[in-house]
């Protein structure tokens, strides 16, 4: 009895193996997702009987693509996870999971891996190994990948490699383009129109970066233009010995293009050669509106403040107001 009762359960377990090395295919039309076609084969593991199945579909009107595995544990237990290994990869690939309703089913969400390269990985070789883990267990199961090329193009959709290759395309051009966009939000044009001209190499009929380049040639020769202008004022100031409204346009000028010339060396010049200077007094300060206690000093048009870095104990000195206002600067800067 015991030799026949064995005999029938090797029996079983030949065949179930014979059978998990065979793909099934299933297309379904339903009246609300639309045609989706699937592919599964069943695997081995977990306890005597289980019958552990990986599955994946696709789903023609969401464009969605599935990937999961059924009967390998309850999956409402918290911290989820899946390992995948591949025979001719050294890699262990790490899945995140959404369980199902009634929490049979794990499916696959990308995680170390992206989806176009894990159906790489299912044509490229011939065994995958699964771990399931949660807070309740952990089990190990595999699959036979034989036949998998033909499996996913059953499923997936003639130009769906190509589709995924503009989309990947397309969030790289996104992407390039926000960062673009931050540089040149930040008033780093000349770093914003660099990237921008990249884009365009690679990306040549789209007319967006090349707007922006224009944009920021436009806007460096009005740049340009009132550099320029701000500059040649600042110069008349200083042969009419005017310091005061000659540190003016210099700052002015500056604003415009910080990177043009060394404004605080021409700033320094005027003001330690003692043709400009501002002196610090008791009747400069004005209590802090903010309750701090901490006194300001009230600035006038034409202010500049002589103090001491404590780093370099240089004397050096702080533009604290442009022409035509009137402003605060904390006591702090004298500390």
């Amino acid at each position: 009895m015991k030799i026949v009762i064995s005999t029938i359960f090797v029996c079983y377990f030949l065949v179930n193996m014979c059978f998990s090395q065979r793909w099934n295919y299933k297309v379904e039309i339903n009246e609300f997702d639309g045609k989706s076609r699937t592919a599964y084969i069943e695997g081995s593991g977990g306890h005597v009987f289980s019958h552990p199945y990986f599955m994946m579909g696709y789903v023609e009107n969401t464009n969605e693509l599935i990937f999961a595995i059924s009967d390998v544990g309850y999956s409402g237990c918290d911290n989820n996870s899946i390992k995948i290994k591949f025979d001719n990869d050294d890699n262990i690939y790490i899945f995140d999971v959404v369980s199902s309703v009634d929490y049979e089913i794990w499916y696959l969400k990308e995680n170390s891996i992206t989806i176009p390269n894990f159906i790489e990985k299912l044509i490229l070789n011939n065994k995958m190994s699964i771990r399931v883990s949660s807070d309740c267990q952990v089990e190990d199961f595999s699959f036979s990948l034989k036949g998998s090329s033909k499996a996913i193009k059953f499923v997936l959709p003639n130009d769906y490699f190509m589709k995924q290759k503009q989309k990947e395309r397309k969030d790289r051009y996104n992407e390039q383009i926000l960062q673009a966009d931050e540089l040149f939000k930040l008033g780093k044009l000349d770093k914003a129109l660099a990237l921008y001209n990249d884009i365009i190499k690679h990306y040549p009929n789209e007319e967006y970066p090349q707007s922006k380049v224009q944009e920021i040639k436009d806007i460096t020769r009005k740049r340009e233009l009132i550099f320029h202008q701000h500059l040649a004022k600042a110069k008349a100031y200083t042969r009419e010995n005017k310091y005061a409204l000659a540190l003016d346009e210099y700052w002015i000028a500056n604003h415009n293009f910080p990177d043009k010339f060394d404004i605080k060396n021409k700033v320094d010049s005027i003001l330690k050669n003692g043709m400009f200077s501002f002196v610090v007094t008791s009747t400069n300060l004005y209590p802090n509106d903010d309750g701090s206690g901490k006194p300001l000093i009230k600035v006038d048009i034409h202010t500049y403040v002589q103090i001491l870095n404590k780093d370099t104990l240089n004397q050096e000195f702080l533009y604290a107001s442009y022409k035509g206002f009137k402003g605060y600067i904390s006591i702090f800067a004298f500390d």
